[in-house]
């Protein structure tokens, strides 16, 4: 769903506990639960905002990203959308597009950089909870086997409201098999690292 409303002002980043977002959220998961059909499978809620940009119009624009989880299977949709609030606070969702890999840096503010040294205690808390949440039932590489890291090949962080960190790492189970993966982890200010998605790459 994509309706374009009149634009002013450009786009300018908010802190993610604002005013009025939790109600906007809200809003929009309503919306989307029952509109778009973007979380029509399942009983979902949102499990963490990333970022949230508002823009001056004849109102306000509020473009969101967030996550939302399934009550049902745990896993996660990160998803994009946009809400217009007139100026007597009626709210409209204008557009909701879920994330994938291939578009997930449009989340961010900043560029990424890589991080210098692909090991340490930082590194090493990111890598296991992305092994945590890859390896459950419904995670990317499965829980039949015994999955580890066996090498972290590279780094690569962005600066948002909080940090993004994009790893990519060989791991391998006990039956010898081997993957490459790219996986991305979000820490929130003051908050615990949270796996956010991930890709099996292409052993050339």
């Amino acid at each position: 769903m994509e309706r374009f409303l009149q634009t002013g002002g450009g786009w300018k980043s908010i802190p993610v506990d604002s005013k009025n977002v939790d109600s906007i959220v809200s809003f929009g998961l309503v919306q989307m639960t029952s509109t778009t059909g973007l979380l029509s499978e399942g009983v979902f809620s949102c499990s963490g905002v990333l970022s949230v940009q508002k823009q001056i119009v004849a109102g306000i624009n509020y473009k969101i990203v967030a996550e939302f989880t399934n009550a049902d299977t745990q896993s996660t949709q990160t998803i994009e959308f946009t809400v217009y609030v007139d100026l007597q606070g009626t709210m409209t969702l204008t557009s909701s597009t879920e994330l994938m890999m291939s578009t997930f840096e449009n989340v961010v503010v900043g560029g990424w950089s890589s991080v210098d040294g692909v090991k340490g205690k930082t590194i090493e808390e990111l890598v296991n909870v992305g092994v945590a949440a890859m390896t459950a039932p419904s995670g990317l590489l499965g829980a039949t086997e015994d999955w580890k890291c066996d090498e972290v090949l590279q780094v690569e962080k962005q600066v948002v409201n909080g940090m993004i960190y994009k790893i990519t790492g060989t791991f391998s189970n006990s039956l010898g098999a081997s993957e490459n993966v790219l996986f991305v982890v979000y820490v929130a200010p003051g908050a615990e690292p949270v796996y956010q998605t991930g890709t099996i790459l292409m052993m050339i």
